[in-house]
């Protein structure tokens, strides 16, 4: 999607510090919190690698592997942050700085490789607050779908929608006869 029709999302990424945020400097929090990092090449649905400034740990770079959700950001030795996504593996040995919100994981997915994020701490409670939020948020805009005269917002009426926005065919893109 070119840059000008792609949505954009303002502010900094939210994350909540830890599970093992006290293996990490205060000079090494302090810059994940307050220094830019760029999305490289090596992105995809397993995760994305970040570059800029390394994060410094406080007793190394090994733990005994534990579980990793949605979010989780590692910190490897190199000091550079790794965000696991939707394919990520199950557990993993590298510290985790912090975890993307999950109301952000959405605008984190719209980054481009040689794009710049930031990241700004959040309480539990607030991400919780944020969740429902946007939870109500979307709730709203499912019910503005409803079809006039009380109809029902379920697959046969989604399946007559236009959802993909103007994509008829995809042989019309294919430049072979």
């Amino acid at each position: 999607m070119p840059p000008a029709h792609r949505p954009t999302f303002g502010g900094p990424i939210r994350v909540v510090l830890g599970p093992q945020a006290d293996g990490f400097t205060e000079d090494g929090l302090r810059t994940f919190l307050s220094e830019p990092y760029t999305l490289t090449a090596r992105a995809d649905r397993m995760g994305c690698h970040l570059d800029g400034p390394p994060i410094a740990h406080a007793d190394g770079f090994n733990i005994v592997s534990d579980g990793i959700v949605n979010g989780s950001i590692q910190v490897p030795g190199h000091g550079r942050p790794l965000i696991l996504l939707a394919d990520r593996h199950t557990t993993g040995g590298y510290p985790k700085i912090a975890t993307v919100i999950s109301a952000d994981l959405g605008r984190l997915a719209q980054v481009r490789p040689g794009e710049t994020i930031r990241f700004a701490a959040v309480a539990v409670a607030e991400a919780q607050a944020i969740a429902r939020a946007a939870r109500s948020a979307l709730a709203a805009r499912l019910t503005a779908l409803v079809p006039a005269g009380g109809g029902a917002l379920d697959s046969a009426f989604l399946l007559s929608c236009n959802l993909v926005g103007g994509v008829v065919s995809a042989r019309a893109l294919d430049p072979a006869p």
